[in-house]
């Protein structure tokens, strides 16, 4: 028996690379695959096409992951607050798979961006507010550990 093939999107845009200052790049944090691939999925990093269709037809499950801000032009609002590292192309991909997940009833996971993205797919709109500046953290604090195991149903460390 295969494992389940979890499609997880990636976002698409330009960073300096050895070749060239803006190098058109499919990124994703690879902590996205590793956790599926520890819960005994595959995972199946998925760029942008033409097929939405098609691809969906290759999943048993959708990760939308995190990337910049969905643009208010997809739900109807005018743009009020300052928008972060928007991406037109990204935003019509991740809605298409949105909605055709929804119509085949696949399971789907919206990570910060990919919960935006679910929930304008459904419908519904998204509050723009200004956000005040987050925190610095003094360089000498360690960040914290990242996780790196997944507790199943049945696993005594896991929260009822």
């Amino acid at each position: 028996m295969r494992p389940p093939v979890i499609g997880l999107s990636a976002f698409r845009r330009e960073l300096p690379t050895y070749l060239g200052d803006h190098t058109d790049l499919y990124t994703l944090d690879p902590s996205y695959a590793n956790g599926i691939t520890r819960a005994g999925g595959l995972p199946l990093i998925i760029p942008h096409n033409e097929n939405p269709a098609a691809v969906l037809d290759l999943l048993d499950g959708l990760v939308l992951t995190g990337g910049g801000d969905l643009h208010p032009e997809h739900y109807g609002a005018e743009t009020q607050a300052e928008l972060e590292d928007t991406n037109a192309a990204a935003d019509v991909w991740e809605l298409a798979l949105a909605r055709g997940a929804q119509e085949r009833l696949l399971p789907v996971l919206g990570i910060c961006r990919g919960m935006q993205t679910l929930a304008v797919a459904a419908g519904g709109v998204l509050a723009l507010i200004e956000l005040p500046p987050a925190p610095v953290r003094p360089a000498d604090t360690a960040a914290p550990e990242p996780v790196d195991e997944v507790a199943g149903p049945d696993d005594p460390r896991r929260k009822a």
